[in-house]
This record gives structure tokens, sequence and C-alpha cells, in this order.
């Protein structure tokens, strides 16, 4: 089962692979903020609403040629050496997705009806080549066919294996994901172009000059961001904006940036607030979480309205952002001039049906032929007036970041997502929005804490609303006492209440410098600490005094 969980780990972070096997075959799935959920081995069905039912239809002849126009643009084909069209079956049956061939050489794998691209080549040999009869692709390097009626890998000559279906199932789920989020994408298209007088005007969010001499840090390379940390610092850019024109509480004014040269608010997102690093450097789902713990950390910025999301290869989030005049972030992938960069994109305009993005490369060296600030400390107004554009139609678009509004609501930060693979941060989200805190305990029972009778441990109540849950296993029926100490405050703003196995409410209490005496029969009970402060350090102690109580 292990590359099953290699497999999932993968897919749960949006990216299945790329550049493999030394042939730069690029292999991409949409990204999506929860972890898929690991599938029966038989077949599954898949709650699409319509989606899977109806995925073929509207695929005209129009709709087609779209498709081809924009993987010959992608990989810079020309269109007369188009080979071979043709339709590979998903998992279970469904014609869910389009092998496009050359003569030439290169291939590519479509998602049927719209314009994304699972995996292509642009060297090398289409992997179906002298296969007779269906054809079926279940993900990543799966290629099979039918033989005698099961499924055989084309590489590996086996029979189908329980992680190929597994591998199948998951993919299948993401790839309607796609399909329904293409519709939406072709509303956002349309409400783009209404917006335009003609298909050339540029779109730009307002106060351009203050994002073309705007300060900023320094995209330097750490032991976790080997590659640079340009995610980061693009995401102190676009928080300084949003801090100066949006909402004046996106930023404390000690991380408001005052000088030509700073570095303040990069180094602060790096230390308290990255919570991964795919890869080594940056990544759209790895800055999209980084911004909402930030936002949801702060109890000055977390009711604000806004949480940031994020997709691989596609940048309509990030279109309709700029079109309502917000900028974000667009991350270039095997580029020439750029490489793999993450820059903030803060205009937009069709160009002989090409999109491009108006864009701050955040770099402070000539170089590139790109935009010019010089690195020495100083009061001079940086100089970044008429930043490039960058073409989204023949460059490697790796996705993009944005933050977006979401209706008020009171926050339930309950979803335990883990420890962070930055910082070892213990991490909530809040089961109606994007956003994100740091805890030291879980807000949710089934992933409480265990700890053990006469001990003491500490906690804290990081933000209002947070709730703290500990595990108890009490050895014997007995008594027990309970205490509760809230550090620096009145004892009485504690409030803490047991539970038991099957989570019924047994007793409440409010805490203080006092012993609460209970009897508990032997087993498993839950308390759950709480507190009507916004924040405090507290302890809480649990302690046997006499077996046999009845």
């Amino acid at each position: 089962m292990k590359m099953k969980k290699v497999f999932k780990n993968l897919v749960g972070l949006g990216l299945v692979c790329s550049m493999l096997l030394g042939n730069q075959a690029h292999i991409y799935a949409q990204e999506r903020e929860t972890i898929i959920s690991e599938p029966a081995t038989e077949q599954t069905e898949v709650n699409t609403e319509g989606s899977e039912g109806d995925f073929l239809e509207d695929i005209t002849e129009k709709c087609r040629d779209e498709q081809i126009s924009y993987i010959c643009s992608i990989m810079q084909k020309d269109i007369k050496d188009l080979d071979l069209v043709e339709e590979l079956k998903d998992i279970d049956g469904n014609p869910l997705y389009l092998l496009v061939t050359f003569k030439t050489e290169g291939y590519a794998i479509l998602i049927n009806g719209c314009n994304y691209s699972v995996e292509y080549e642009e060297k090398g040999q289409n992997p179906y080549v002298g296969i007779v009869g269906e054809k079926y692709y279940l993900g990543p390097l799966q290629y099979f066919y039918n033989e005698g009626g099961s499924l055989r890998n084309i590489i590996t000559k086996e029979i189908i294996s329980d992680d190929d279906m597994w591998l199948g199932n998951s993919i299948k789920a993401k790839v309607l994901e796609i399909k329904n989020k293409s519709r939406e994408a072709w509303d956002v298209s349309r409400s783009f172009e209404s917006r335009q007088a003609n298909p050339y005007e540029e779109i730009l969010v307002p106060y351009v000059d203050e994002i073309e001499n705007m300060y900023f840090g320094d995209n330097v390379g750490t032991d976790i961001n080997p590659h640079g940390t340009c995610g980061i610092l693009a995401s102190s850019m676009m928080l300084t904006y949003y801090d100066r024109f949006i909402n004046t509480n996106f930023l404390p004014r000690n991380l408001e940036l005052v000088k030509h040269y700073d570095d303040t608010l990069h180094a602060e997102l790096i230390r308290n607030y990255q919570v991964g690093a795919t890869f080594g450097g940056s990544f759209p789902s790895d800055d999209a979480q980084m911004l909402n713990l930030y936002i949801g950390q702060n109890g000055y910025i977390r009711n604000s309205g806004y949480q940031a999301n994020s997709s691989l290869i596609s940048t309509q989030g990030l279109i309709q952002s700029i079109i309502e005049g917000r900028p974000g972030l667009i991350y270039t992938v095997f580029n020439e001039k750029y490489e793999k960069h993450t820059m903030l994109a803060y205009g937009y305009k069709l160009e002989n049906g090409i999109g491009k993005f108006k864009i701050h490369t955040g770099w402070h060296a000539k170089d590139l032929n790109t935009i010019y600030c010089p690195r020495e400390e100083s009061d001079d107004i940086c100089n970044h007036t008429n930043g490039p554009w960058i073409d989204s139609g023949l460059l490697l678009i790796g996705g993009s970041t944005w933050l977006e509004k979401y209706e008020q609501h009171n926050h339930d930060f309950s979803e335990w997502m883990g420890i962070s693979e930055i910082g070892d941060r213990p991490l909530m989200k809040c089961r109606i929005c994007n956003l994100l805190t740091e805890d030291d305990y879980p807000n949710n029972m089934h992933y409480s804490t265990i700890i053990d009778c006469d001990t003491t441990t500490s906690g804290k109540i990081n933000y209002s609303g947070d709730v703290d849950w500990f595990k108890i296993d009490a050895p014997y029926k007995g008594g027990y006492t309970v205490r509760t100490v809230g550090k620096n405050m009145g004892n009485g703003a504690m409030f803490l209440y047991l539970y038991s196995e099957k989570g019924t409410l047994i007793s409440s209490w409010q805490g203080g410098d006092t012993n609460k005496y209970l009897v508990l029969e032997k087993g498993v009970f839950y308390l759950r600490v709480t507190s009507s402060l916004v924040t405090v350090d507290y302890t809480v102690e649990i302690r046997k005094v006499e077996e046999d109580v009845k």
C-alpha cells in the first residue's frame, strides 16, 4: 500500500507530479483545499450533481477546436502537426479524457470538454501507440487497455491492482470537480469580456503607481526554501496593498513597510506563518495556507471578510480578483525568462485572444530586462514603473493565489488539519471558510490530547472562541480532583465541561484556584476548557484521590 500513500499525499496537495522520467512529462491535477478521501477499490460513485451524467454535453465541434488550439498553444505546436484526437476512458468506462498526438513528436491528455491538460509531453512517443481497442487512463503514468474484459497496464503489463483502482477513482473525482469549476470559469471569462469596450483594453487595479513603487524585502533562499521565498515576498506585497487601500487593519503598525528596502513583513511571514514549502519553493497551496493562517490567527483582521484561495494552472480566480480591483499572485513554471517564480499580478488584458498579466517581479537587481530597483537601503523611490506583461497563452502558468470575500459568520475553528510541515504548528481550520489558526490543542473532541492523572498540563486560549479538548483515562472507579488556574487574570474566567466517552455532558463548572471533586467510573472521559477572555495561559491538573468511592 506504499504507492497508495505516496499518491494520496501528492493528490492532496493538488500536484501529482511534474517533469518525470527526464522527458519533461508535465502532469497536473487540479488543486483543492481538502485531501481526497480513500475510495473503495470497487467502482465508486462520485457525487457530481449531474456532472458525470452529462459531462459530454455540449462538446461541440467548436469546443473541440478550442481544446486543440489550447494544447497547441501550451506545447507551442503547429496545428498542422496534429495527428490524432481520440477519447480515453476513465476507470468506469466513461470518455472523460482526450488524447491528442502530433505527427512529429509529443502528446497530451486533456479533460474532455474543457481546457485543462492533465498530462503532456513535448517530446517522446504516445504511450498508447500500437494499442488496438479500448484505451483507459487512470491518472499520471497510468495507461491501461482492455484485454479479455480485464484492464492491463501498458507499461508494466500487469492486471489492474487495488492501488490502481484507488488512484483511478481519486483522479476521476478531482477531474469531475475541475469540470464543474470550468463552467464557473466560463462565466468569469464572459463577465470580463463584457466589461471591456474592446478585447484589447487593459484592466488594472487602482493605485498602480503605488504597486510599482512599493517597498519590499529580499527573495533569498533558506534551509526550508532553498529555491527562494518569492511566494512569501509577493504575499507580503499583496498584504501591503490591502492594508493601504482596502482595509487599514490588515497590518499592525510594526509590520507596515516604511523604507525603500524593508524585509520586516517578509521575514515575519517566514518566521511565524509559513506552513509548507512544496519542493523547496513557493507553491499556490502553501502561500494560500500561509495567508489564511496570518488572517485567521490575528484578531485585528480575522473578521475582515477575506480568505485566501489558490489553484493549479488555472488563473480564473486571479482574473476575477483583478476585475474587482485587487492584485494576486501568479506562478510561472519552466519559463525561459522567469523560470520557477512567483510574482504579484495587478493587471490583465486580452490580446489576440491570449490573456496577459501585468506583474511586479519582486526583484531588486536589474536582471533579465525586467523593471529595476537598486538594493541599497535608502529613502529613494523604487522605480518599478511600467511593469512587464507575461503571456499566459504561450507560457506555462503554474497557478495562482488570491484573496476573495466570504460571507460574515462566527468562526468555528474545529476542523483538525494536523501538524504543519514547517514549525510543527498544530493547525485548525474554520468549518465555514478557509481561515486557519495555530492552536496548542485541538478544538475537536475526536482529536483530544491525552493527559495523565497526577500531572500538570499547560495550555493557552489563543483567541476568542478557542476551545481546548483533553482526553482522560481514569484507571479505576473513584474520586478525582480537577484544578484549572488561569494565569495573570481572575480565576473565574475559566470554564470546564466534562463529557463521557460517548460525548454526553456529565458536569460543568467555573474554573479557579480550587479543586473540583468528581466521582468517576473507570474508563475514558473528555475535558473541554475555554475562557471568557480573548487569550489566556492556564494550567490544568487531574489528581487521583481515592478508589472505590460509591
